[in-house]
């Protein structure tokens, strides 16, 4: 029988062992009945670092998707290897995946295009903040840092604001999504990180 030795050796000045355990975000999905009719516009996921840089893209810009997201334009990635990597880079296989340049003081968005929902990775957003609003009033936000990545549902109407960086171009990678729910997305994350 092998014994365990139990290591007391309460010295502060060398860093403990640390062990990541690859558990769910069990606030991913709402699973409580009586709060099914809550609004899930966004959610911040566990990041898998997947590109730290923007790839080279294409001149040409998909006018199909103009103002998919308030102010933005969507550009294809170059190198097929590179964007077949970068659609692959992700838990939940996505039906296309683009480089966005955007305006941080973009008012509106359009919903004519078939993608419902997106992930997006932040390589520069300069401190945007994400409004919602509900007949004219501010119901809620959010503001993704550089390097983090967030799921989003398309067909929720927001608009854009940011302040300090009016002259900038904000700058993303996002994987888009066809007839999926944002709930839907995120239960196929949690699954794949039980």
């Amino acid at each position: 029988m092998r014994q365990i030795k139990l290591d007391l050796n309460f010295n502060q000045s060398t860093p403990p062992l640390q062990y990541k355990l690859n558990l769910p975000d069990i606030t991913l999905v709402n699973d409580d009945k009586k709060l099914d009719f809550m609004i899930r516009r966004y959610q911040q996921l566990i990041s898998e670092s997947p590109v730290l840089s923007c790839p080279e893209t294409k001149l040409d810009e998909r006018t199909d998707l103009r103002y998919l997201e308030a102010g933005s334009r969507y550009f294809e990635i170059q190198d097929f290897y590179t964007k077949f990597n970068i659609l692959k880079s992700v838990i939940v296989p996505a039906d296309d995946v683009l480089v966005v340049h955007s305006d941080p003081q973009a008012k509106s968005i359009s919903r004519w295009s078939n993608y419902t929902v997106c992930i997006n990775w932040y390589i520069n957003n300069w401190g945007t903040i994400y409004q919602y609003y509900d007949q004219e009033q501010l119901v809620d936000q959010f503001r993704p840092d550089d390097f983090t990545l967030w799921a989003m549902d398309l067909e929720q109407a927001h608009q854009t604001i940011n302040l300090d960086y009016t002259d900038k171009t904000r700058t993303y990678i996002t994987w888009l999504y066809k007839n999926r729910t944002l709930n839907q997305v995120l239960a196929d994350w949690t699954h794949h990180n039980k």
